[in-house]
Formats: C-alpha cells, structure tokens, sequence
C-alpha cells in the first residue's frame, strides 16, 4: 500500500516529505516501493534510525532537503534542511 500513498500524495501535489520504516527488512518494501521511486528524493538513514530501515522520500526537494553527507559522519543534528 506504500506505493499507491506514494502514488496519492503525488497525485495532489503534496509538497512535504514522508519517513518511512522497514525499506530494508520486508521484500515487498524494497522491491516494491524503495527501489521504484526516483533517488534523487530518497534519503536512506538507517544508519540514524532503525536497523530495519529507515527512509525519508521528499517531494519538494527546493524545499526540504536533507544532507547526505550525514549518513557517512553519522551526524543527526545536521540532517535537515528547510528553505523557504
């Protein structure tokens, strides 16, 4: 069902972001939704959530976007960024 919310929240042109959990631990998570959507708004932070996956997917990236760059120092105060 995640993909057709994804698919909904396009649809009107929802302009925030989503935080997903378990992209990694169930098949049909991965295969089915994480790995279709455009990665250019997907953030994988697992490594600062759950270990069973944790994504953060925007739809506005000129309005939320997040660094990268944290995932390798690990750095949970400076993961967001919100431009208005």
């Amino acid at each position: 069902m995640e993909i057709d919310f994804y698919n909904y929240l396009k649809k009107i042109n929802y302009t925030g972001f989503i935080i997903c959990d378990d992209i990694w631990y169930f098949e049909n998570m991965r295969e089915i939704f994480w790995f279709k959507l455009n990665k250019r708004y997907c953030y994988d932070y697992t490594n600062l959530g759950h270990w069973s996956g944790t994504g953060i997917v925007t739809f506005n990236d000129n309005k939320y976007k997040f660094n990268k760059d944290a995932l390798d120092k690990c750095d949970s105060l400076n993961i967001f960024h919100h431009y208005y």
